[in-house]
Parts: C-alpha cells; sequence; structure tokens
C-alpha cells in the first residue's frame, strides 16, 4: 500500500468516527467531549498503524522481489558455469526411472555422447552400451538402480552417437518417496576416455616394460646360470680325475689341469708354451703321431693307447682321445686332449690273466698228480716187494732200490706240484714267524755259499700267522736257493718282516689280499735280477733260466702255491743287475701261539700185527688194489678186498664180524670212500676207517672228508707209513660216524 493510499482512506475513518459520536448525543456535554477525543486520537492511531503496516507491506515484498531477483541470477549464473563446466569437463547429467529409461538428459550430452537431449528421452541407459557387452551392464546396471545404494565413481562403456567408444566414470544417486520406495535414480557421468586411453597407453608402456623386465631378468639369469655352468665346467675340470690338455691350432699347450701335471709330474708353468712332444716315450713311431694329426687335423676325433714318459723318466700308459676346437664358423681354432693314466689298469689285467693261467696250470698239475700218484703207488708198492723177495740177489736189490728212491723223488715232485696247485695236504697252526725264522736261520745260511751273508732284520711289532709249519720251511728254503743261484760270487741276502695295513691301492692292484693286518716277509739278494719276461714267467711250474739239470723249475712255483692256499700273496720286484726282492703277505693272526701236534707223532697204541684184525679194502685201480693187498697181508692182517663200492659192501654185510677196519679210495665210481663208510657205520659202529687217495685235500673236502693223522694217508704211500697209518686208526678213541 502506498502512502497515497493511506490518505485517501483518512477522510472515511474521520467520518465514521463522526458518526459513532453523533449516535450519542443524549449524554452529557463533558462525555461527548472526551469521547469526541478519544475518537481522533483512535482514528490517528488507526492511520498511524495501516500506514506503518502499508509501508512494512511495500518494504518486504521489495526486499523479497530483490532476493528473488538475486537468487534467480545466482541459480542462472550457476547453470551457466555448470553448463560451461559440464561441457568443458565432459560430464553428462541425467535421469532415469526405475526400469533405467531417460526421463531427463542435460544438455551436455551433446557434447560428450553425440546426441540431443530430446534424442534420449525414453530410451534405456544400455542401450548407449556396446553390443557385446550390453546383457551384462544391462543386468548391472538395473541391479545398481534397484539397490537403493549411491554408487560411486565406477566405469563404464558408453558408445558415442559415431560409433565410437567412449569410458565414463558414473555416479548414481537413488531417490526414494515418503514410503522408502525408488522413483527414480539422479546420475552423472565424466568423461574419462582420454584419461582411459592414457591408462590403457601407461598399461601397455607397463607391460611392455615389464616383459623387457622379465626378459632383462630372463637375460640375467641365463646369463648367470651360463656363468654357473661355466664355473661348474670348469670346476669339474679342475676336479677332474682325467689329465686335460687344451693345446691352439699349432698343438702349442695353452691350457692342463692338475690332473695333468699328477699323471705327467709337469707343472702348469712348465707345460704351458710348449708342445705336447715333451711326453714322447720313443714308444711309437713317427708314423704314429703323423696318423693322429692327419685324423684330428680333418675335424675327427682321435682315440688311441699312447705310452708317454714322466718328467722321472718313467713310462706310463694312457688311453688318449684328441678332438678338434671349432669356432662359430667351423674353423679349428685349437685341439683337446682327455687322458686317462690306464698304467695300473692294464697291469691288473695283465696280473689277472696271469693268475688264470696259473690257475689253469694249477688244475692241470692237480689232476696230472692224482694220476701219476696212483702210477706211482704202484710201482713203489711192487718194487718194494720186489726188493724182499731179492735179498738174496744184491744186484738186483740195488737196482730195484734205485726204482723206489726215483719213484719217492718223483712223489716229492708231484707234491710239489700240488703245492703250486694249492692242493696239497696241509696242518696249518698259529705260530711267531720271527721266532720260526730265527729257528730255521742257521739251516739257511748253509743251504747258501759262504760268500753270502744271510741278514735276518726283525721290528718290535706283533707277527703271528697261521701256516703249517712245513710250508714255511719250503718257503724259506726255495727263496735261498733261489737268491743262491742268482748271486755270483759274493753277495748279500737280506730277510726283513713287518706288519702293514693294506687298504685302497695296493689291495686293488695285489687283488687276492683282502683290506686288513699283514705280516710282510721281504726276503732281499743282490743277485743278477730278472728282466720283465723272466718276472712274467717266474712262478710257473718247470720255468727255469738256470743249464738243464740244475734245477727242475718248481721253486719259486711252490712258493706261489703256499702263499696262494695260506690266503696270503707274493709280489716280485726285480732289475737286471740290480737284483731281485720277494715280498711275501700272511695275513696276521691275533690267536694265541699253540703247539700242534706233528704228523709224524708216535701212535698212541698198538694193535697186535699177524691175526689182530680184519681189513676191508675197497679201491677201484685194480693195481693199488693188489699191491695194497699184498702189503696188508704181509703184514698180517686178514683181507677182504674188492673193487667196486657195492660189491665190498656186501662182503662186509657177510662178514661183518670179523673186519675191524675199512680202509678205502675216496674218488671210486658207483660211490665214493664216505658214501661207502657210511653204510658200513650203520651196520657196525666200532668199525674204524682209514681214506687213501692220490687227489687234493681240495677233492678230498669236497668229499665230504676231513684228512687228518688217523682217517687219511696220500698215495703214494709205501708200507711203512700205510702200517703207521693202520695202527694209529686202531689207538685212536674216535670211530666213523655214520651222517
Amino acid at each position: 500500500m502506498n502512502w497515497y493510499e493511506t490518505v485517501r482512506i483518512a477522510p472515511v475513518i474521520g467520518n465514521a468516527l463522526a458518526a459513532l459520536s453523533s449516535s450519542g448525543q443524549g449524554h452529557d456535554t463533558a462525555d461527548s467531549g472526551f469521547f469526541a477525543v478519544c475518537t481522533v486520537l483512535l482514528g490517528i492511531l488507526l492511520i498511524v498503524i495501516a500506514t506503518g503496516f502499508a509501508g512494512l507491506l511495500w518494504y518486504s515484498r521489495k526486499r523479497l522481489s530483490q532476493m528473488v531477483f538475486q537468487k534467480t541470477q545466482a541459480l542462472r549464473e550457476s547453470e551457466q558455469r555448470y553448463e560451461m563446466l559440464s561441457a568443458q569437463s565432459g560430464t553428462v547429467v541425467w535421469e532415469v526411472d526405475r526400469e533405467g529409461r531417460y526421463i531427463f538428459v542435460g544438455n551436455t550430452v551433446k557434447n560428450v555422447y553425440g546426441y540431443d537431449a530430446g534424442e534420449l528421452i525414453g530410451k534405456f541407459f544400455y542401450d548407449l552400451a556396446p553390443a557385446n557387452q550390453r546383457k551384462v551392464i544391462k543386468e548391472k546396471g538395473l541391479r545398481l538402480i534397484r539397490s537403493g545404494q549411491q554408487k560411486n565413481d565406477f566405469e563404464n562403456p558408453v558408445m558415442h552417437k559415431d560409433g565410437r567408444e567412449l569410458w565414463m566414470l558414473t555416479t548414481l544417486l537413488p531417490v526414494k518417496d515418503k514410503q522408502g520406495r525408488i522413483t527414480r535414480v539422479y546420475g552423472w557421468g565424466t568423461n574419462i576416455t582420454e584419461r582411459k586411453k592414457a591408462e590403457l597407453r601407461s598399461k601397455k608402456l607397463l607391460d611392455e616394460a615389464e616383459k623387457s623386465r622379465r626378459q632383462l631378468l630372463s637375460a640375467m639369469q641365463d646369463l648367470q646360470r651360463t656363468e654357473s655352468a661355466r664355473a661348474r665346467l670348469a670346476l669339474a675340470v679342475e676336479q677332474s680325475p682325467e689329465s686335460i690338455v687344451i693345446t691352439d691350432a699349432s698343438g702349442t699347450i695353452e691350457y692342463v689341469n692338475p690332473a695333468f701335471e699328477q699323471v705327467t709330474g709337469y707343472s702348469a708353468a712348465e707345460a704351458i708354451g710348449q708342445n705336447p712332444s715333451i711326453l714322447k716315450s720313443g714308444e711309437q713311431d713317427d708314423a704314429f703321431y703323423a696318423d693322429m694329426w692327419k685324423i684330428i687335423a680333418s675335424g675327427k676325433t682321435w682315440k688311441r693307447h699312447l705310452v708317454n714318459r714322466h718328467k722321472s723318466g718313467r713310462l706310463f700308459t694312457e688311453v688318449a682321445t684328441i678332438s678338434a676346437i671349432h669356432d662359430g664358423e667351423g674353423r679349428i681354432t685349437g685341439y683337446i686332449g682327455i687322458k686317462r693314466d690306464v698304467t695300473m689298469e692294464l697291469e691288473r689285467e695283465r696280473m689277472q690273466q696271469q693268475l688264470q693261467k696259473m690257475d689253469s696250470v694249477g688244475r692241470l698239475a692237480g689232476g696230472i698228480a692224482h694220476d701219476f700218484n696212483n702210477m706211482l703207488q704202484v710201482i713203489l708198492g711192487n718194487t718194494e716187494l720186489a726188493i724182499e723177495s731179492a735179498r738174496d740177489n744184491d744186484r738186483l736189490r740195488e737196482d730195484l732200490e734205485q726204482v723206489v728212491d726215483a719213484a719217492k723223488h718223483s712223489a716229492e715232485l708231484t707234491r710239489k706240484l700240488l703245492a703250486f696247485a694249492s692242493r696239497q695236504s696241509v696242518s696249518p697252526q698259529v705260530l711267531t714267524l720271527s721266532e720260526k725264522i730265527a729257528e730255521s736261520i742257521n739251516m739257511l745260511r748253509r743251504l747258501i755259499h759262504e760268500d753270502i751273508t744271510l741278514e735276518l732284520k726283525a721290528d718290535s711289532q706283533e707277527n703271528r700267522i697261521k701256516i703249517d709249519p712245513t710250508q714255511l720251511n719250503q718257503v724259506l728254503i726255495n727263496l735261498c736257493l733261489n737268491a743262491r743261484d742268482a748271486i755270483n760270487g759274493r753277495g748279500h741276502v737280506a730277510i726283513h718282516f713287518e706288519r702293514k695295513r693294506l687298504t685302497g691301492q695296493e689291495v686293488f692292484l695285489m687283488q687276492t689280499p683282502t683290506p686288513g693286518e699283514y705280516v710282510v716277509l721281504s726276503f732281499t739278494d743282490d743277485g743278477c735280477g730278472m728282466d720283465e719276461q723272466t718276472r712274467a714267467h717266474a712262478f710257473e711250474p718247470f720255468f727255469t733260466t738256470k743249464k738243464t739239470g740244475k734245477g727242475a723249475g718248481l721253486g719259486l712255483s711252490t712258493v706261489y702255491g703256499i702263499m696262494k692256499q695260506n690266503d696270503g700273496y707274493i709280489d716280485l720286484q726285480s732289475t737286471p743287475g740290480k737284483g731281485t726282492r720277494f715280498e711275501l703277505y700272511f695275513p696276521a693272526c691275533k690267536q694265541p701261539v699253540a703247539r700242534a701236534r706233528a704228523i709224524d707223532d708216535e701212535p698212541v697204541g698198538m694193535t697186535p700185527a699177524g691175526g689182530g684184525g680184519g681189513i676191508l679194502l675197497v679201491e677201484d685201480q685194480t693195481g693199488i688194489l693188489r699191491i695194497t693187498e699184498l702189503m696188508l697181508t704181509k703184514m698180517g692182517y686178514r683181507v677182504w678186498s674188492n673193487s667196486s663200492p657195492g660189491k665190498a659192501l656186501k662182503l662186509f654185510e657177510e662178514h661183518r664180524d670179523e673186519i675191524d677196519m675199512l680202509l678205502t679210495d675216496v674218488v671210486m665210481p658207483e660211490m665214493n670212500g664216505k658214501e661207502l663208510a657210511d653204510k658200513v657205520a650203520k651196520l657196525k659202529p666200532q668199525v674204524k676207517c682209514v681214506f687213501m687217495s692220490g687227489y687234493s685235500e681240495e677233492v678230498i673236502a669236497r668229499n665230504g672228508i676231513v684228512p687228518n693223522k688217523t682217517s687219511f694217508i696220500e698215495k703214494p704211500f709205501d708200507a711203512e707209513r700205510l702200517h703207521a697209518a693202520i695202527l694209529n686208526a686202531f689207538a685212536s678213541a674216535p670211530t666213523h660216524q655214520a651222517d
């Protein structure tokens, strides 16, 4: 209300007040005046109030108009700024219903999507998704819209109107009614396509960088593995037991490993810069080396046995493999030789062949000895009987005695053959080697010339061994005789023994001994010595370098057989003009020394000869059967004899009460002596038994018989030895027990 509108209504108000005052003319004059004044004042007050209210209304309206204008202006400016910012930032504002249908789209959509806002109203948000992702985006978008939760800053793809793919960073804000139901969803999205491309480029660069990093790491690992492999290869080469030599194309040595130094004696400093010809031994001719160079220069591999010379001058044998080293273009830049010292292996093979040869000869000797013993038994027995018949003919008796001596000498040769073959019957016992040698030293000195001194050296170590004392004497005698014949004029022989433990290389070479403690008897002379060929045959039976009639060649073969039979080993070292050294390895014994009963001890009792006993004699060789029967008959025994074990058993059954002893050969057809003795013992347990054989102890043991003094006699035997064996058997307490 303006001020003039207030003045216009003032007379109206005055008239109204006057009318009120005239309506009370019936009152007194004083009351009328007072009432009139009040009326005027009231009118004025009302006018003032109305005027103030009108002014207040006018001011408020004006102020409100100004505020509305300002707010509208600010809103328009804000909208303009938002539109401008949205356009510049690529932000799109929109609103969709619960089904995802656009109900509002901001004008900036044109700048971002390429669509006018009106083109999108009524479409669904997933209509703008890439075709291959539309189904997934639809399901995921509707799930977000209907979840009722605000979703901030998630990335989603949108297709531009021109077909380009855009990436938007989107936020969803749900709108709910009073009942809490979702009615629509506000959303706005910012175009982050360039950022996404940058991220993709960055990711690609990062991927490429990672790939490069991995490739570099792999290359570094490959290099490390290569270096490690090279280090291992270098270590393997350095530690290889085989000699490795690398030369240049002309053959000048560029590298040798420690094994080369050890095998050849040349240090690396001495070998590098030299030619491998420094190892030449002269065992191979120039054509040999020319052929080698022809092969390796063609790029082929050369492999041969090669005898080289050690720096000290000794020879050694190698298996050498030499190959060419090629560069990337196939040119030969050098050669590598890998060589293995096989000297010891060849020596081992040689020794193995020697052992096999000796063993074969031993088996042959054992077989010959059996047949020879049987023939000698016939010769010796018949000759002794003939001597008794020729008591009155001195000339004939002397001739027959020479036959007996020859037979006994032949029997001794047979025993030596059996000793070489390790098949002689023995009675080993524990003895102290130093004591036994000391007991025999005077006898040994008598065997050699007075010009030869015999020296005995001994240490304080324990030197007990287990051997038949007779065999030990055979060893010492044969070695002394060999030394005597090797020394021309004055000379010196030394006997020395020591205790030694054999391990590793020594056992590898010797083959026969097993690792452990040994007592080593060394027998050294300063005689003429032996060359290599002589050493190779030294232990063979009947091999000798002496003149005809000076030796049978069984001395050293006997020593060899005795050592083998006692699980020992003999080593021969000899050089022409520098003497010979034998080393005999006896297994050390821990058992105490005990006196063994001598083989020729007297029998503990006697059975009267002649009519004092009956003997069943079984022998498949008719010649031996006949002569043995004659011997027994002359001794006064009653004899039942047969060459067949089966028939002999029937004889025993018929005359068991008269027969007190079984005297039988061991190896026979039909059944052997042990089987026959078992059958006889079952028929008469108290019967005595004596076995006889020309076979070795090994064969006898294989037939189940353990030879001993009271139950065995070795062929050939004479009547005296046979009688002693029978008396000892009759006097012995034990009898043969059947198995």
